[in-house]
Protein backbone atom coordinates (compact mmCIF):
# COMPACT_ATOMS: atom_id res chain seq x y z
CA UNK A 1 0.00 0.00 0.00
CA UNK A 2 1.18 3.40 -0.88
CA UNK A 3 2.34 5.90 1.89
CA UNK A 4 -0.84 7.58 2.77
CA UNK A 5 1.95 10.76 3.22
CA UNK A 6 2.92 10.72 -0.33
CA UNK A 7 -0.68 10.75 -1.33
CA UNK A 8 -2.07 13.49 0.67
CA UNK A 9 1.23 15.17 -0.71
CA UNK A 10 0.09 14.33 -3.99
CA UNK A 11 -3.22 15.16 -3.53
CA UNK A 12 -2.51 18.91 -2.26
CA UNK A 13 0.50 19.61 -5.23
CA UNK A 14 -2.36 18.61 -7.99
CA UNK A 15 -5.00 21.18 -5.58
CA UNK A 16 -2.40 23.87 -5.44
CA UNK A 17 -1.21 23.24 -9.72
CA UNK A 18 -4.97 24.31 -10.81
CA UNK A 19 -5.31 26.84 -8.39
CA UNK A 20 -2.20 28.38 -9.95
CA UNK A 21 -3.10 27.09 -13.56
CA UNK A 22 -5.95 29.37 -12.56
CA UNK A 23 -4.50 31.91 -11.23
CA UNK A 24 -2.38 32.42 -14.39
CA UNK A 25 -5.45 33.02 -16.37
CA UNK A 26 -6.84 36.50 -14.93
CA UNK A 27 -5.98 39.57 -16.01
CA UNK A 28 -5.05 42.27 -14.05
CA UNK A 29 -8.57 43.90 -13.80
CA UNK A 30 -10.21 40.22 -12.97
CA UNK A 31 -8.63 40.51 -9.76
CA UNK A 32 -11.29 42.61 -8.78
CA UNK A 33 -14.24 41.48 -10.06
CA UNK A 34 -16.56 39.76 -7.80
CA UNK A 35 -16.52 36.28 -6.59
CA UNK A 36 -19.38 33.93 -6.51
CA UNK A 37 -17.58 34.24 -2.63
CA UNK A 38 -20.66 37.21 -1.61
CA UNK A 39 -18.74 40.17 -1.00
CA UNK A 40 -15.36 38.68 -1.86
CA UNK A 41 -13.02 39.62 -5.04
CA UNK A 42 -11.04 37.01 -6.71
CA UNK A 43 -8.25 38.86 -5.16
CA UNK A 44 -10.27 38.32 -2.00
CA UNK A 45 -10.71 34.51 -2.56
CA UNK A 46 -6.98 34.38 -3.12
CA UNK A 47 -6.37 36.05 -0.40
CA UNK A 48 -8.34 33.56 1.63
CA UNK A 49 -6.34 30.87 0.80
CA UNK A 50 -3.12 32.17 1.12
CA UNK A 51 -4.39 32.81 5.12
CA UNK A 52 -6.84 29.67 6.02
CA UNK A 53 -3.82 27.09 6.22
CA UNK A 54 -2.78 28.54 9.23
CA UNK A 55 -5.27 27.82 10.86
CA UNK A 56 -5.59 24.29 9.59
CA UNK A 57 -2.05 23.69 10.07
CA UNK A 58 -3.15 25.44 14.58
CA UNK A 59 -5.82 22.33 14.32
CA UNK A 60 -2.94 19.87 13.00
CA UNK A 61 -0.71 21.14 16.03
CA UNK A 62 -3.45 20.74 18.20
CA UNK A 63 -4.91 17.39 17.47
CA UNK A 64 -1.50 16.14 17.63
CA UNK A 65 -0.86 17.86 21.16
CA UNK A 66 0.94 21.06 20.58
CA UNK A 67 -1.14 23.65 21.55
CA UNK A 68 -4.66 24.75 20.91
CA UNK A 69 -7.60 24.29 18.24
CA UNK A 70 -8.57 27.58 17.31
CA UNK A 71 -11.75 28.43 18.92
CA UNK A 72 -12.75 31.62 17.07
CA UNK A 73 -15.67 32.02 14.71
CA UNK A 74 -13.88 30.99 11.15
CA UNK A 75 -15.96 33.70 9.19
CA UNK A 76 -14.87 36.04 11.90
CA UNK A 77 -11.62 34.99 11.26
CA UNK A 78 -11.40 34.78 7.23
CA UNK A 79 -13.19 38.58 7.51
CA UNK A 80 -9.70 39.48 9.62
CA UNK A 81 -7.25 38.09 7.70
CA UNK A 82 -8.87 38.89 4.03
CA UNK A 83 -9.45 42.67 5.52
CA UNK A 84 -5.54 42.69 6.47
CA UNK A 85 -4.40 41.71 2.87
CA UNK A 86 -7.03 43.77 1.12
CA UNK A 87 -3.78 46.37 -0.05
CA UNK A 88 -1.26 43.43 -1.01
CA UNK A 89 -0.41 42.89 -4.25
CA UNK A 90 -1.20 39.33 -5.84
CA UNK A 91 2.62 38.84 -6.16
CA UNK A 92 2.57 39.36 -1.94
CA UNK A 93 -0.51 36.90 -2.00
CA UNK A 94 1.25 34.34 -4.32
CA UNK A 95 4.65 34.32 -2.01
CA UNK A 96 2.65 33.81 1.29
CA UNK A 97 0.57 30.79 -0.55
CA UNK A 98 4.17 29.00 -1.28
CA UNK A 99 5.03 29.96 1.91
CA UNK A 100 1.72 28.67 3.50
CA UNK A 101 2.24 25.67 1.80
CA UNK A 102 5.75 24.99 2.27
CA UNK A 103 4.80 25.03 6.09
CA UNK A 104 1.61 23.38 5.39
CA UNK A 105 3.83 20.39 3.69
CA UNK A 106 6.50 20.01 6.31
CA UNK A 107 4.24 19.07 9.49
CA UNK A 108 2.79 16.41 6.85
CA UNK A 109 6.39 15.34 6.19
CA UNK A 110 7.04 15.56 9.58
CA UNK A 111 4.64 13.29 10.92
CA UNK A 112 4.44 9.35 11.44
CA UNK A 113 1.47 7.61 8.92
CA UNK A 114 0.14 6.88 12.28
CA UNK A 115 -0.51 10.38 13.55
CA UNK A 116 -2.82 10.84 10.22
CA UNK A 117 -5.60 8.83 11.92
CA UNK A 118 -5.21 11.05 15.44
CA UNK A 119 -8.76 13.31 15.75
CA UNK A 120 -10.46 15.78 17.93
CA UNK A 121 -14.45 15.94 17.60
CA UNK A 122 -14.83 19.31 16.52
CA UNK A 123 -18.36 20.48 17.71
CA UNK A 124 -19.49 21.24 14.22
CA UNK A 125 -17.48 19.75 12.05
CA UNK A 126 -17.37 16.31 13.88
CA UNK A 127 -14.58 14.36 14.22
CA UNK A 128 -11.70 15.36 11.93
CA UNK A 129 -8.42 13.58 11.79
CA UNK A 130 -5.17 14.68 10.57
CA UNK A 131 -5.81 12.97 7.33
CA UNK A 132 -8.89 14.29 7.02
CA UNK A 133 -7.55 18.19 7.62
CA UNK A 134 -5.21 17.71 4.57
CA UNK A 135 -7.85 16.25 2.31
CA UNK A 136 -9.87 19.32 3.35
CA UNK A 137 -6.94 21.63 2.29
CA UNK A 138 -6.87 19.93 -1.21
CA UNK A 139 -10.67 20.16 -1.54
CA UNK A 140 -11.21 23.67 -0.23
CA UNK A 141 -7.98 25.26 -2.73
CA UNK A 142 -10.11 23.26 -5.92
CA UNK A 143 -13.44 24.86 -4.67
CA UNK A 144 -11.86 28.55 -4.45
CA UNK A 145 -10.15 28.19 -7.86
CA UNK A 146 -13.35 27.11 -9.45
CA UNK A 147 -14.94 30.32 -8.01
CA UNK A 148 -11.70 32.32 -8.91
CA UNK A 149 -11.77 31.07 -12.35
CA UNK A 150 -15.91 32.30 -12.76
CA UNK A 151 -14.89 35.93 -12.47
CA UNK A 152 -13.51 34.95 -16.18
CA UNK A 153 -16.23 35.90 -18.53
CA UNK A 154 -17.49 33.21 -20.78
CA UNK A 155 -17.04 33.58 -24.46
Amino acid sequence: MADRRSALRDTLKVANDALLATLNTLDSPEWNSPSPNDGWSAKDTLAHITSIEERERMQIRAILGEGEFPTDDVNIYNERMIAERRGWTVEQLLAELAKSREATLAILDGIGEEDLDHYFDHPRRGRLTVAGIYEHIAEHTGRHAADIAAVRPTS
